[in-house]
C-alpha cells in the first residue's frame, strides 16, 4: 500500500539512499515516506471513489433513451407491438386526437414498468413492455372517465399499481393475461371514481377529420383498441403495427372487419359497427390467434355475443370480450398460450 520504508542501515543501503543533496547517510524516515506515500496516492483515491460531473452527464442520455424505449415498449405492447417505435407512433396518434389522453397512456405505462421493478418483477420481461401495457391502458381509461385532479391522479396511480400486481400474479400462474389486468383495475377505478362523485372528464374536441366511409367500421375498430373514434388515428396505429409486425398488422384489420361484417349481418346497431365499438375486440383477437386463422376468425366472432351480453347488463365492456373469447378459444385450440404477451 505504501512505498518502500526504511531499510536495514548496512552500507549498500546507506549509499543507495543518500543523494547529491542529501547529508543524510542513513535509510528514509517512515514518518516522512508515509506522508508522501499518501499524498501520491490522494489523486488515484479521488478518481476511483468519486464521480465526475462529466461523466454522470455522459451516462444520463443513456438511462434517459432506456426509460424512453421502456415507456414506448408498454404501449406498443397494448397490440402486442414489440418495438418502441411502435409505441412512440402509438402516442403520436393519441396526441394528435387529444394530448391529455396521451400524457395518461405515457404516464400509466411508466407507472406499471416502476411498480413491477419495486414488485422486483423481472426485468427483461419490464423491459419488453409486459407490465407496461395494462397499466398504459388504465391510465388512459381515467384520463377518459375523469378530469384532471389530485384524487384522480391519486386513483389512477392505484389503478395502474393494481393491474401491475395482477399481472404479476397471473404471470407467476402461467396464465395468460391478456388485458384482464386492464379491465379489473379500470372496472374498481371507474366505481370507486364514481362514488367518489368526481367530475367527468371534458375531453376537446380532436382536430383530426372525421372519415365515415368505413361502412363495417374497420379503421374505427383499431382506434378504438385505445378509445379512439376515429379512422385516421386507427390507420396511424395500424402503420405503427407494421412496424413491429406486419402479420399482426393485416390480421387486426380483417379480424375488425369480420368482427364488423358479421355484426352488420346479424342485426346489430349500424352506429355501433361503424364507430368501430364492435371491431376493436375482434381486431385484438384476431393478432392474439394470428398464427391460427380459423381460430382468429372463430374468436373475432364470439366478442360479438358477449358485448351484447356487456350491453345488456349496462356493464363497460372494455377488452373483456376479447380476453374472454381467446381463453375460450385457446382452450379448444387444446395449446398453452403463455407465450402471447397481451
Amino acid at each position: 500500500m505504501y512505498e518502500q520504508g526504511p531499510k536495514r542501515p548496512d552500507q549498500s543501503t546507506q549509499q543507495a539512499s543518500a543523494g547529491p543533496t542529501s547529508g543524510r547517510t542513513v535509510g528514509v524516515d517512515p514518518f516522512q515516506t508515509r506522508i508522501r506515500s499518501a499524498h501520491h496516492r490522494e489523486p488515484s483515491r479521488a478518481g476511483s471513489s468519486i464521480t465526475s460531473p462529466q461523466s454522470v452527464l455522459e451516462r444520463q442520455p443513456g438511462h434517459i433513451h432506456s426509460a424512453a424505449e421502456c415507456l414506448c415498449t408498454g404501449v406498443g405492447q397494448i397490440m402486442f407491438g414489440d418495438k418502441p417505435l411502435t409505441g412512440a407512433i402509438f402516442l403520436g396518434g393519441l396526441a394528435l386526437a387529444s394530448p391529455l389522453m396521451a400524457a395518461g397512456t405515457a404516464i400509466g405505462s411508466c407507472l406499471g414498468s416502476l411498480s413491477a421493478l419495486a414488485m422486483r418483477c423481472d426485468r427483461t420481461e419490464v423491459k419488453q413492455g409486459l407490465y407496461g401495457f395494462n397499466a398504459a391502458l388504465v391510465g388512459l381509461a381515467t384520463t377518459i372517465a375523469f378530469s384532471p385532479s389530485l384524487v384522480s391522479c391519486a386513483l389512477m396511480i392505484g389503478g395502474c399499481v393494481a393491474s401491475t400486481a395482477i399481472t404479476s400474479a397471473m404471470r407467476k400462474a402461467s396464465v395468460s393475461h391478456f388485458t384482464a389486468p386492464f379491465v379489473v383495475s379500470t372496472w374498481a377505478t371507474w366505481a370507486i371514481g364514481k362514488a367518489l362523485e368526481l367530475n367527468p372528464s371534458q375531453m376537446v374536441t380532436s382536430l383530426l377529420p372525421n372519415v365515415s366511409a368505413d361502412p363495417v367500421g374497420v379503421l374505427h375498430g383499431i382506434g378504438q383498441v385505445l378509445f379512439q373514434e376515429s379512422a385516421v388515428v386507427g390507420l396511424i396505429f395500424v402503420s405503427g403495427l407494421f412496424l413491429s409486425s406486419r402479420k399482426a398488422a393485416v390480421a387486426g384489420l380483417l379480424g375488425a372487419g369480420v368482427g364488423g361484417a358479421v355484426a352488420a349481418a346479424t342485426g346489430f346497431s349500424g352506429a355501433s359497427i361503424a364507430s368501430g365499438l364492435l371491431g376493436y375486440n375482434a381486431a385484438l383477437c384476431a393478432i392474439a390467434l394470428k398464427d391460427r386463422p380459423a381460430y382468429a376468425a372463430l374468436a373475432s366472432v364470439v366478442t360479438l355475443p358477449m358485448c351484447a351480453g356487456f350491453a345488456y347488463i349496462g356493464a363497460p365492456a372494455l377488452t373483456a370480450p376479447f380476453v374472454l373469447a381467446t381463453w375460450l378459444v385457446s382452450s379448444l385450440m387444446g395449446k398453452n398460450t403463455d407465450k402471447l404477451t397481451s
